[in-house]
């Protein structure tokens, strides 16, 4: 079954991130007032708590014009819109209008990671481990706005992909990680999707990894458009469930303070780089933005972890014969 899996994802990991590298700029204006979207401390927060959730809670009653957020699937994730549905950007005040955007946004982001350290401080072994889960903050007074939107899609790279691989590592099957890889990418795709909407990237990263998930033994039982389309991927985010568990399985004999929702959540975080990749290819021509600097490697850090794993796996067989 193993060496089945292994054949399959190498024929369709190269196509999968082939499409994710497809760029199609989309455009939209329209015109209203941008209130900021702070970010809120859903409401059953207690540092005391079994389970600390940073980003659930759904935005209700916003405008527009406003960002937002919206739980998908089995309710325990969500995509934030950076934007709104239909933002406030006009022509002649493009770059004001993303610049407003742009600050709640980061002030968003900064205070997710803010609120995920404080869930973990009174666990001092989680928090070692968790140490480099930081927005890695870059030269933020650097001209232009749609550069500045690439640096904090890149901030929040760095740290989320490397928790994400090792999540990957503590998955002991590989056609768990194979179809956690596809879970992930269909998220992500998804999250673009609710701040951008139907765009050509969307769909050939659709197609290919609708391909895959076709193939993968795992994840084949379950019709992949009517779970995306019909079921706002309600089978999707169970399976995603299924993986942190057996990967916090494993994590847990050296870490026995770790919570599945502390795994989730650096999920949930990391999904907010495909929201501002929505973003910037939804502002960029407004921006005259040419020169993109956006690097969401997090899929291939996924692929590598899966590969080195599944090598660590086949040396240990090989000593063992």
């Amino acid at each position: 079954m193993e060496d089945k899996t292994k054949s399959i994802f190498n024929q369709t990991a190269k196509v999968v991130k082939k499409a994710v590298q497809v760029g199609v700029l989309g455009t939209a204006l329209a015109t209203g007032t941008v209130i900021p979207a702070g970010c809120k401390m859903p409401s059953n927060y207690d540092n005391n708590s079994e389970i600390v959730d940073i980003s659930k809670e759904q935005t209700q009653d916003v405008e527009p014009y406003q960002p937002y957020n919206k739980v998908i699937g089995n309710k325990n994730y969500c995509f934030h819109n950076f934007i709104g549905q239909e933002p406030d950007i006009v022509d002649y005040t493009a770059n004001k209008d993303v610049a407003n955007y742009l600050d709640m946004g980061q002030e968003y982001v900064q205070c997710l990671f803010d609120k995920f350290q404080t869930s973990i401080q009174d666990r001092p072994d989680v928090a070692n481990y968790f140490g480099r889960f930081e927005l890695q903050k870059t030269n933020r007074h650097e001209r232009g706005v749609g550069k500045k939107i690439d640096n904090l899609a890149n901030e929040i790279t760095a740290p989320c992909g490397y928790y994400l691989a090792d999540i990957i590592k503590n998955l002991d099957r590989e056609v768990d990680r194979e179809a956690f890889i596809l879970c992930y990418a269909t998220l992500a795709n998804e999250a673009y999707r609710e701040g951008m909407g139907n765009s050509e990237k969307y769909d050939a990263r659709r197609g290919s990894i609708e391909h895959a998930w076709r193939q993968n033994d795992f994840t084949r039982s379950t019709e992949y458009n009517h779970d995306v389309d019909d079921r706002k991927c309600r089978q999707i985010t169970n399976y995603m469930d299924i993986f942190l568990n057996r990967a916090w399985h494993y994590m847990q004999y050296e870490l026995d303070d770790l919570r599945i929702q502390d795994l989730r959540n650096v999920l949930i975080i990391a999904l907010n780089t495909s929201s501002l990749e929505a973003m910037h290819d939804y502002t960029a021509e407004n921006l005259e933005h040419t020169r993109c600097d956006m690097q969401i490697d997090i899929l291939d850090q996924l692929y590598a972890a899966s590969q080195a794993k599944q090598q660590q796996q086949e040396n240990y067989r090989n000593l063992e014969r």
